[in-house]
């Protein structure tokens, strides 16, 4: 069940996270060391917002993929960039 949950929502979601995260960078509302924990953050948000229907715990769960995957994809286009 949490796989279908995951790919369904994960199209929107991921991005929407990465694009809040990029507005947090550019208005420098944290410092850059905190922004995978703000990136993980918004994800729970998004994932509680999403899951309303479905149980909790679940929700909690989907958010936190939903937060490390945006910041797990930023990560990668940096080191692909060579950025870092």
């Amino acid at each position: 069940m949490l796989n279908e949950l995951y790919l369904e929502y994960s199209v929107v979601i991921v991005p929407m996270v990465i694009a809040l995260m990029q507005f947090v960078k550019r208005v420098d509302l944290f410092p850059n060391r905190y922004l995978p924990l703000v990136s993980v953050l918004f994800g729970i948000i998004l994932g509680l917002i999403a899951h309303q229907a479905h149980p909790y715990p679940n929700a909690l769960l989907l958010g936190l993929m939903y937060g490390l995957s945006a910041s797990g994809l930023y990560r990668s286009q940096k080191v692909i960039r060579g950025k870092d």
